[in-house]
Formats: C-alpha cells, sequence, structure tokens
C-alpha cells in the first residue's frame, strides 16, 4: 500500500501531501499531526478520510 501512495503523491495538493507524508512515512498519530499543523485530531482523521477516498477514486 505504501508504494501506491507514493505513486499516488502527485496527484494530491501540497498540503494533501504534507499530511499524508506525515501518517504514512513519518509514521506521526493524527495527534502529532493535529499539533503540527494546528488542528484538532478529528479534523485530521476527517481530512485523511476525505484523502484516501480521493485517491480510490
Amino acid at each position: 500500500m505504501v508504494d501506491r501512495l507514493k505513486a499516488a503523491l502527485p496527484l494530491l495538493s501540497g498540503s494533501e501531501q504534507a499530511l499524508i507524508q506525515a501518517l504514512f512515512f513519518e509514521e506521526l498519530s493524527e495527534g502529532e499531526v493535529g499539533l503540527r499543523l494546528g488542528i484538532t485530531q478529528r479534523v485530521v482523521n476527517k481530512r485523511k478520510a476525505k484523502i484516501l477516498a480521493k485517491l480510490r477514486k
């Protein structure tokens, strides 16, 4: 799955790429990503779900 994510990263915006990079490649938790971006863990989770749905299409 990680290889597929790497191949799909160019399809995403810069902010989407940063979020996926932090979660899947830097292996940060949603809470840690939220702290880094100044948003809540819940917002990170929603954005992640939206991005992954976008990639599935």
